[in-house]
């Protein structure tokens, strides 16, 4: 029951997240304070990706992988749909 309730509990942290960034995205908007960053600062673009199984997953992190994008964060279990970020130099 407990495992359930994790499981449970997980899937909707992970779908609220996925959902608040999908929303943001759409909305997002340049502000006119933003600064050019300074020199010598490393600046980056990321994309994340989602999936149920550790086969999609590894497709699609391979693909991202020969597209100069580098995985800096994952989570999710073979039980609880994962959510996978990468990022790569501007």
């Amino acid at each position: 029951m407990k495992d359930r309730l994790m499981v449970c509990l997980m899937t909707l942290s992970l779908g609220a997240a996925y959902l608040i960034g999908c929303a943001t995205a759409r909305y997002d908007s340049p502000t006119a304070s933003a600064q050019p960053a300074p020199p010598g600062v490393q600046q980056w673009e990321y994309s994340c990706t989602d999936g149920y199984n550790a086969q999609t997953i590894m497709e699609r992190a391979n693909a991202l992988g020969r597209a100069g994008w580098e995985m800096v964060a994952g989570v999710g279990s073979e039980r609880v749909r994962g959510l996978w970020c990468f990022k790569r130099p501007l």
